[in-house]
């Protein structure tokens, strides 16, 4: 279940109701930051916001939601967020106040402070006596910049060079499907839901099974018993951009982009569940009739505004991808882009982990992935009073050094880390020490 959190926004900082006409005149942007102290921990992607406008004049204004958990940006960590409904007419604090779930909360208390957690309860409650007023915002359409877009991922904590997302974005225009390949961990799921969320695109993460034989695993079966389609999320989130274009159509409006992922693409053979819908991709580029007959014999429609991205583990056990697959896609090989670990990991260990960066990731590649679980030790070890020297220590041997069996030896890196982590890093060290002997004996045989 997501955390919800109130947001108090002291007018004298930022004019939360000038900003919301501004977005209603379509001049500006749903998505900002937001630096945060407490909670940044419990704070996730997806959690859901109500922001409150402080003052005679404010209230509860509008709901949106969260876009990433916390990040260190410009020595402030701050999370991503995104506004998307209007509350109209706003919520007032004597509206919570007199409601026994609302009235005994710590906003409503002691309304001191800029974040504020909510139960499920309240929630609840809340979204209840929105029903009525919560009014959806227009959705911000696909005409960013590429700066702009390039700005929006940086704020989600995102390190991508301009140039590889100017390759995404292009190919994402002038092909039937883009492949983002590249090692475990390194964020290609987190780019293709980035920037979907950047350009104000519908987005929909399917895991890939190992088990998909045919395009009834993706797309859905016919259930015999209840004679109908069951159908998948895939279907329906591909029914859902269809019936958004044809409303767009008829109203003369730009249609709202879909962005639909699949992750780990090759787990399971492409040509066997995914084959028929590219074909049918290509007649959509060459403006043909796009539909797909499903397992029932109804039909699925391939609109313009959905677009199709797959992620790709370069993983010598998966799948091979075929030449029609390749004919049909841009495959973009995706690393990781990090300048300096204190990106992710703040303070102290940081700071330190920027002077071994070099030969660390030399030594053991890492991503997006391993970095925010040694981040996330690192904050719980030092509210255990446990020095950031033994905690990192820790962290290294847990998430680099246990993988250095499936890594090729390397000297020169390995003797530039031992001269570093020094008597404070014996794990480390040990750890290390029994790498070089392994790989000692493993020549001498």
């Amino acid at each position: 279940m997501a955390n919800a959190w109130i947001f108090q926004i002291n007018p004298q900082d930022f004019d939360l109701k000038q900003w919301i006409q501004a977005l209603v005149s379509g001049q500006a942007e749903p998505e900002k930051e937001w630096a945060v102290r407490r909670f940044a921990r419990q704070m996730q992607a997806g959690d859901r916001i109500f922001f409150w406008q402080s003052g005679r004049e404010g209230g509860l204004l509008a709901t949106g939601e969260l876009l990433s958990g916390a990040y260190n940006h410009e020595n402030q960590t701050c999370v991503g967020f995104q506004i998307q409904d209007q509350v109209i007419p706003p919520l007032q604090r004597e509206d919570l106040q007199v409601h026994p779930v609302l009235q005994n909360l710590s906003f409503t208390r002691r309304p001191q402070g800029q974040v504020f957690q909510l139960s499920q309860a309240a929630q609840d409650v809340l979204l209840h006596l929105l029903n009525q007023r919560r009014q959806t915002l227009p959705v911000y359409q696909q005409t960013r910049s590429l700066p702009r877009i390039h700005q929006a991922l940086t704020r989600q904590g995102m390190q991508i060079s301009s140039s590889f997302l100017r390759r995404y974005h292009l190919a994402l225009q002038s092909a039937s499907m883009v492949i983002l390949a590249g090692r475990s961990g390194i964020g290609k799921s987190w780019l293709s839901q980035a920037y979907a969320q950047a350009v104000g695109a519908k987005y929909l993460l399917v895991p890939v099974a190992p088990n998909w034989v045919s395009p009834e695993d993706f797309l859905g079966y016919y259930n015999a018993i209840s004679d109908r389609l069951q159908s998948s999320a895939a279907t329906e989130f591909i029914q859902e951009a269809y019936h958004h274009w044809r409303r767009a159509q008829h109203q003369q409006t730009p249609a709202q982009a879909y962005h639909l992922t699949l992750d780990e693409i090759n787990l399971a053979r492409i040509e066997y569940y995914l084959a028929p819908l590219l074909s049918i991709l290509e007649l959509r580029r060459r403006g043909e009739p796009a539909r797909l007959q499903l397992a029932d014999g109804s039909f699925l429609w391939l609109p313009p505004n959905l677009y199709l991205v797959g992620t790709l583990n370069q993983d010598p056990y998966a799948a091979v991808i075929s030449d029609k697959v390749y004919d049909r896609c841009h495959l973009l090989e995706f690393d990781f882009e990090l300048k300096s670990l204190s990106q992710l990991i703040p303070g102290e260990a940081g700071h330190f982990l920027d002077q071994i960066q070099e030969p660390l990731l030399q030594l053991c590649p890492l991503g997006y992935r391993s970095l925010e679980d040694m981040a996330q030790y690192l904050s719980l070890a030092l509210e255990l009073e446990i020095s950031w020297q033994s905690a990192l220590d820790e962290a290294l041997v847990q998430k680099c050094f246990s993988r250095l069996e499936s890594r090729p030896f390397e000297p020169e890196s390995t003797d530039q880390l031992l001269s570093v982590l020094n008597d404070l890093f014996p794990l480390s060290q040990a750890r290390l020490q029994s790498w070089i002997q392994q790989s000692s004996h493993a020549f001498l045989a």
